[in-house]
């Protein structure tokens, strides 16, 4: 049925959607604990 491949779709995208978020939570969440200083002398942001 057309209506089920479409629903199968959709259910793909969400969970597709929510892996990405899940994974930019846990990025988020990784960064915000390193100090700035610590952040700036490691070059992660480049030469200063």
């Amino acid at each position: 049925m057309v209506i089920n491949s479409r629903v199968r779709s959709l259910l793909a995208e969400a969970e597709a959607f929510g892996h990405a978020l899940r994974t930019l939570h846990r990025v988020a969440a990784q960064w915000a604990r390193i100090p700035c200083s610590r952040f700036l002398y490691d070059g992660a942001i480049g030469e200063t």
